[in-house]
């Protein structure tokens, strides 16, 4: 199979230090375009990625599509692929398989705590399970590395440790030494340089996902001292920041930094002085016309899967609670009526805003598209 490039590997950018964490139904190829739009500083990560997926779909361009695509190769990096997986040569042979698609790195998911990754197909678990068996993953990396070649990274996502029950971790704590000890093994390999730490514990049983992020407690002094003890080590923290602040405050301890909930709640906080300067209705219309592309050449046929990044684009502008409501209209029926019923909700939507929220680039939403028909009509 061949990627976007008709398998020539594609330029990569060099990584920055603002991490948008890899997360189910969200970070997908949509969102990334539109937080590529707002800044052209984060590092954007892909949803997970299965490493089965990807071996199994070989043969099938349009499964390998929907699973690796970005939304433009050109301008959508640095962008990390995370894969999800426990079998040395399925995550070889999908990393190879991936190398078209010019993903600047390559992550191994060492963090989830999901039931879900607890027992699958190959009778395997991944995910934060694989935290109890460090030198399994020192093969993964391994393994991934060789199939990378030069010019894509490698890394590991994790939890400062794992627990089987929230009562485990109330009687006996989180341990420093484990944790340190599970990089040291991974990292001894040689292949391996970028850990990236979600600064909790990962309950295995007994808490939904939602839970594993609030419930264990924040140790960001765990990945603060690895980082000061490590210095060979390029390592990102993960974990209850939410503000610029402390996103200053942590680089000061020489990590880099990873926000997940903070830009699916609120992406304009994201908005580089160019976007800023273009404001939000101009992002609008050129997401509008991105869409377009994608409804009429197949792609994408989902509305609700386009409607989603724009959802919360307008958080903390005066009547945004209607400009949502309009917009769940997609999320209800998203195969309803196609791009015609996509530009006419969208629009519905930002006619609730004041003008002032759009910067008064919401006249270029008339902008001509697909030979001088009006945008995605």
């Amino acid at each position: 199979a061949l990627g976007p490039a008709g398998g020539r590997t594609l330029p990569r950018r060099s990584l920055g230090s603002l991490h948008i964490a890899p997360m189910m139904d969200y970070t997908d190829r949509h969102f990334r375009w539109m937080m590529r739009r707002i800044s052209g500083d984060l590092v954007l990560w892909t949803e997970m990625v299965k490493d089965t997926a990807v071996v199994r779909n070989v043969d099938s361009p349009k499964c390998l599509a929907q699973l690796l695509d970005m939304s433009c190769p050109e301008t959508e990096p640095p962008v990390v692929l995370q894969l999800g997986g426990s079998d040395p040569a399925f995550l070889g042979e999908a990393t190879r398989i991936a190398q078209p698609w010019g993903y600047n790195e390559v992550n191994l998911n060492c963090g989830c705590p999901s039931p879900k990754t607890a027992k699958v197909r190959d009778g395997s678990g991944f995910g934060a399970q694989l935290m109890a068996s460090p030198a399994l993953v020192r093969d993964c990396v391994a393994a991934i590395a060789d199939a990378a070649g030069p010019g894509m990274e490698v890394s590991v996502k994790c939890r400062i440790g794992t627990h089987p029950t929230m009562t485990d971790l109330d009687q006996h704590g989180d341990d420093y030494g484990c944790f340190s000890a599970f990089v040291d093994t991974v990292a001894s390999g040689g292949r391996i340089r970028h850990f990236v730490v979600h600064a909790r514990s990962g309950i295995l049983s007994g808490l939904s996902p939602r839970a594993n992020r609030r419930l264990p407690p924040l140790r960001h002094d765990f990945v603060h001292r690895l980082a000061a003890e490590r210095p060979g080590l390029s390592v990102t923290l993960n974990g209850g920041i939410g503000t610029h602040e402390e996103v200053a405050l942590h680089r000061r301890h020489g990590v880099d930094v990873m926000v997940g909930r903070w830009a699916v709640r609120a992406p304009w906080d994201f908005a580089s002085a160019e976007a800023a300067e273009r404001g939000r209705g101009a992002l609008v219309a050129a997401y509008l016309e991105y869409c377009c592309g994608e409804l009429t050449t197949g792609r994408e046929w989902s509305l609700s899967r386009l409607a989603k990044p724009l959802i919360p684009l307008f958080n903390g502008v005066a009547r945004n609670h209607r400009y949502r409501e309009v917009l769940q209209g997609l999320m209800q029926n998203p195969r309803d009526g196609g791009s015609g019923r996509f530009h006419e909700v969208v629009s519905a939507a930002l006619a609730a805003l004041p003008d002032e929220a759009l910067h008064g680039a919401d006249a270029s939403l008339s902008r001509p598209c697909n030979g001088g028909e009006r945008l995605l009509s």
